[in-house]
Parts: structure tokens; C-alpha cells; sequence
């Protein structure tokens, strides 16, 4: 793959992949960049702007569950092979809740993060 290529061929400082709990495949990926000193910068941490506006309006519906944006950051960084996560935001709200996140910002379990990653895998079956 085009990424992994990139990564070895030692000509890089830094990569950007997409990496969430809606897209965890790239989690070897980028424990593959930390070992050759690649740094990872992860784009889509919340899963993009389409995911984003369907789990904002559930939320608003009242839906629980813990795909939420805080857990999808911390799901992100508990991931020690990260060097930063780049979420987009379109209005203030979006950055304070972000920054709030950041501040408040608990490391996630494996256990956690699975139960994310099938939750998430399940969003869009109800």
C-alpha cells in the first residue's frame, strides 16, 4: 500500500491517515509509522463531517450510547502512536467542545475502545 511504502522508504518525517473508531484499520498502520520515527497525524478523528452530522442529530434525538464526539477524541488519543489529531469544526461551539475534551481528557482502555469501535461499526444499522 501506498502509506506503508511511503513510511519505509525513509524519505518522510510525518504522515497524515485517517484513523477513528469508525475507521480502526489504521491502527497497525500507524504503530508501524512510531516504529520507523514517522510521526502520525490523524485527519477525520471524529469520523467526518457526514458521520458527524448524523451522530449530532441523534444525539439531539436523545439517543444514548458512547459513540459520542468527546469519546471519539479520546478514542483517538488514547492511541500512544499518535502524534496529533487534526478534527475539523466548523463553528465555536465545535472548537470549545473540542478544547473542553482536551482538557478534561481521560486515557481509554482497550476494553473501551473495542466496545467503541462496535458500537461504531454498528452506527448506521438502526
Amino acid at each position: 500500500d501506498v502509506a506503508r511504502s511511503c513510511i519505509d522508504s525513509g524519505e518522510i518525517d510525518a504522515i497524515m491517515l485517517e484513523y477513528s473508531a469508525f475507521y480502526p484499520d489504521s491502527r497497525e498502520l500507524i504503530a508501524h509509522a512510531y516504529d520507523r520515527d514517522v510521526g502520525v497525524i490523524v485527519m477525520r478523528p471524529l469520523g467526518g463531517s457526514g458521520r458527524m452530522s448524523a451522530l449530532r442529530g441523534r444525539l439531539r434525538g436523545g439517543s444514548t450510547g458512547t459513540v459520542t464526539p468527546e469519546n471519539l477524541l479520546r478514542y483517538v488519543w488514547s492511541n500512544e502512536y499518535v502524534s496529533v489529531a487534526i478534527p475539523g469544526a466548523s463553528y465555536p461551539d465545535r472548537v470549545r467542545a473540542n478544547i473542553e475534551a482536551a482538557v478534561t481528557y481521560e486515557p481509554m482502555s482497550e476494553a473501551e475502545q473495542r466496545d467503541l469501535e462496535a458500537e461504531a461499526a454498528t452506527f448506521y444499522g438502526d
